[in-house]
């Protein structure tokens, strides 16, 4: 850095400049960009200086100490906060081997202090310090080898077990592309899906100062390519590197996450409300079993005669019949909590009060369509808010559906079936690793049906195929694991990561077993209340350590079978609690984790043999499907009502470069190629809506779908209007996408007339009030009879599931 002015060196006091070596590992292409700039070295010289001297011993009281300059490579560098108007920045020090930046001087002093020490042995500074992943023992030392994933252990070398899925997928990591519709003929074939996932990862290079980045198909920088090339760099270190993922030239990225001062961690935010409740209310994403209908004073308890849930009246002391269940993915959530409160046991299987309606105090639940069929996705339309006593997981299939006839099953169930072996992470915020291996953290995981974050007690598969889950987990960390990293997965235009890689949970584990080899003593109740976070968890038994306390356990993905619930939950779900009992034999019978085990694993295996994702299984392994997105791995059109994933319509060229221009003008490039000049977001070409709400001009609903003009679909103007198959449609004077006969189509329609503008422009208020005085324009009989009209005449009948309505009338089986 160019020479600078000192405000306290050699001001006051004794000063005496020390001499640095000319060692240093700094790299000056790490030193940052605009809006970056550089600032003074003077803290950052005087505490260096003195902790010098003390480490050397040269330190006299009374002088202060200072070093000549930074070692080569590490420059000073200062960003304002936004908002401050200047006032207020932020200081850091560039050029650490990893690429990221020291905030303080007293952090980067054990790095120096390690530097002139000649580099010997491991500095211990925050960036060089690694996660240390060992003394991890093996999930069983003679688990079964027919197993997908292999439990990792650092500890003790076992025979590794085949990663067949991970071999197979290599798990890519690419924004998915859009999907081009599938050949007359239906849905897309087996090999073609998978081929598709596997190779879908398309690449291009582009430049910037400082080198070639990698990038996916919309232009936006791949950061796992950035974590694999410096890990690359730094592969003689000897202590690796710790990466944080910051997508900052990503507008989905920035959508959920607070950066620079921007913005606000929206994700993080649902996160955290997630730790804070209990473990058997349903999240975001997750695949339930629902009823849309549930009559008032009614409950759904087991009829032990029948062997089934059925709907009980305590008022009528009969059952009447069970209920219609469908299989839906949950996509919002109660969000007035303060008014309403938190959802709690009782909600369970009653409905009690609530001071708002149900789209703000129930859950909404989409029918989940066939991932499977690429044509078909309307049974999303079919949505409903509900109460949590209408939802019960997934993993209660076999419990809730057995000795029901099958017509009355809902397609809906086998759909969600398929989709149990699919895996997309959640919130990736950094990785660490040594060449040639790395691990990223994340904060959750979609595994199945349930969304699992850290924090979660997880129930672990049994030991023995024939046994009874025993074994549990809390949950610290969620590892993607990359091993056998090769130069040519660094390449930009490289499609993999690594050669192998697994995704695992890591944590301290427990088990209700007392029969084991170091005989352990159970864990006091307090350390459970403590470290379990489902309310009532001593109510299982007695836990025992699963390994030395002292260690970390990791299992594999395919090990766990899901969350641990409250006790009291499982037995409300199991009819535990529907008999009066005293609170002897309440503890005596407890509640078990294997309740839903056998539907958890039978699933999975349904899912290996029909996700057509997947390829066709030659053995009996449980196969995975790993995305990138949730909605990916659903294979989704709609969330909530919004397009996503491969169907949003919105993602196209112009749109993209659109967002690409306001990322730059955020991140402060606004002299670069990226904004062509501009400098605002006013000056911007707005490429989305020309500051007009809702669609575009000219834009039409065909068959369910958007179009624009030009596309092959957009009705031609003056062609055939569509006949109204409803009179809600005909009334309203719109055209459904309804299919219609032919003999309907050659029958003539009498034309609907418009109603003029003249006469659709309402009347002044003075007309108004003089129609009300004299009493025209009103029949006094007319007046009086359409109220009960109105409320006696019966609703035209017209198919649910519409965009307008809740859905949930229609069923697929009664329509064939």
């Amino acid at each position: 850095m160019a020479s600078q002015t000192f405000s306290r060196i050699g001001k006051n006091g004794t000063w005496e400049n020390l001499i640095i070596e000319d060692i240093s590992d700094g790299e000056r292409r790490y030193w940052p960009s605009a809006p970056y700039r550089t600032s003074s070295e003077e803290v950052y010289l005087t505490t260096l200086g003195d902790a010098w001297a003390r480490q050397t011993g040269i330190a006299v009281p009374g002088i202060n100490y200072f070093i000549n300059r930074l070692p080569s490579g590490y420059g000073s560098f200062q960003l304002e906060k936004a908002g401050s108007g200047g006032s207020v920045a932020y200081k850091r020090l560039f050029g650490h081997p990893s690429g990221r930046y020291y905030d303080s001087a007293k952090r980067f002093a054990v790095h120096f202090l390690w530097l002139m020490a000649s580099m010997t042995g491991d500095c211990t500074c925050v960036l060089c310090q690694m996660a240390d992943t060992s003394h991890i023992p093996p999930r069983f030392k003679n688990f079964s080898a027919t197993t997908t994933a292999a439990t990792t252990t650092t500890a003790t070398t076992h025979p590794a077990k085949k990663r067949s899925i991970a071999d197979m997928l290599m798990m890519e990591h690419h924004r998915p592309s859009k999907k081009l519709a599938p050949e007359e003929g239906g849905s897309s074939t087996r090999e073609s899906s998978a081929t598709g996932m596997a190779t879908g990862r398309s690449r291009r290079e582009a430049r910037r100062p400082g080198g070639v980045i990698a990038v996916d198909e919309e232009g936006t920088e791949d950061v796992y390519k950035r974590f694999l090339q410096q890990l690359e760099r730094a592969k003689d270190s000897v202590r690796g590197i710790d990466f944080d993922f910051e997508e900052d030239s990503s507008i989905d990225w920035r959508a959920e996450h607070e950066y620079g001062g921007l913005g606000s961690d929206q994700l993080q935010m649902y996160l955290t409300q997630v730790q804070h409740q209990h473990s058997f209310v349903p999240r975001i994403g997750e695949l339930v079993l629902w009823c849309p209908i549930f009559n008032d004073e009614h409950y759904l308890l087991l009829n032990h005669q029948a062997d089934q849930y059925m709907f009980y009246s305590f008022k009528d002391a009969a059952w009447h019949g069970y209920p219609q269940w469908r299989a839906g993915v949950v996509t919002a959530v109660p969000t007035k909590v303060a008014q309403n409160g938190t959802i709690d046991f009782p909600d369970i299987l009653d409905n009690p009060r609530k001071t708002t309606a149900l789209n703000t105090s129930g859950f909404r639940v989409e029918t989940l369509p066939d991932p499977n069929n690429e044509l078909d996705k309307s049974a999303s339309k079919q949505y409903k808010y509900v109460p949590l006593r209408n939802i019960r997981p997934l993993s209660h299939w076999q419990i809730l559906l057995r000795n029901l006839p099958e017509a009355d099953i809902s397609p809906s169930v086998m759909y969600a079936l398929t989709c149990m072996t699919t895996i997309s992470l959640v919130e990736k915020v950094k990785a660490v690793g040594r060449w040639p291996s790395a691990h990223i953290m994340c904060k959750g995981v979609y595994l199945g049906a349930e969304l699992i974050v850290t924090g979660d007690v997880i129930r672990l598969t049994p030991r023995n195929p024939s046994g009874t889950c025993c074994d549990v987990m809390v949950v610290e960390s969620i590892r993607l694991n990359l091993d056998d990293i090769q130069p040519e997965h660094v390449l930009a235009s490289s499609q993999l990561l690594c050669g192998k890689s697994s995704v695992t949970f890591v944590g301290s584990a427990y088990t209700l077993s007392p029969e084991m080899p170091m005989k352990p003593t159970p864990v006091s109740p307090d350390v459970v209340k403590t470290c379990f976070r489902p309310v009532g968890s001593t109510e299982y038994g007695e836990w025992y350590p699963l390994h030395d306390i002292r260690n970390k356990f990791e299992v594999s993905h395919d090990q766990v079978l899901g969350r641990l619930y409250e006790a009291d939950a499982v037995r409300l779900w199991t009819g535990q609690l529907q008999d009066k009992l005293d609170r002897a034999q309440r503890l005596a019978e407890k509640p078990s984790l294997s309740f839903d085990a056998a539907g958890i694993l039978s699933g999975r295996r349904y899912a290996t043999q029909t996700d057509n994702r997947i390829p066709e299984p030659s053995d009996d392994d449980i196969r995975w499907f790993f995305a990138d997105t949730r909605a990916q791995a659903l294979d989704v059109v709609s969330f909530n009502g919004i397009e996503v994933g491969n169907y949003d319509p919105v993602r196209t060229k112009e749109s993209l470069e659109y967002w690409k221009s306001q990322m730059a003008i955020l991140n402060g490039k606004t002299r670069s190629s990226t904004t062509s000049g501009y400098i605002s977001f006013e000056s911007l070409p707005s490429y989305l809506s020309s500051g007009r709400k809702g669609r575009k001009v000219g834009s039409k609903v065909v068959n369910g779908r958007v179009v624009f003009p030009g596309d092959p679909d957009y009705p031609v103007s003056g062609a055939n209007q569509p006949v109204p198959t409803s009179a809600m449609a005909g009334a309203a004077f719109v055209s459904t996408d309804e299919e219609v006969s032919e003999d309907d189509a050659d029958t003539n329609h009498r034309p609907i007339r418009m109603p003029s503008r003249e006469k659709a422009l309402l009347p002044s208020g003075g007309e108004i009030a003089q129609s009300i005085e004299g009493g025209a324009g009103f029949d006094e009989d007319e007046d009086e009879s359409m109220p009960d009209e109105w409320l006696h005449e019966p609703l035209p009948l017209a198919r649910g599931g519409t965009e307008e309505s809740e859905g949930g009338d229609y069923n697929p089986l009664n329509s064939q």
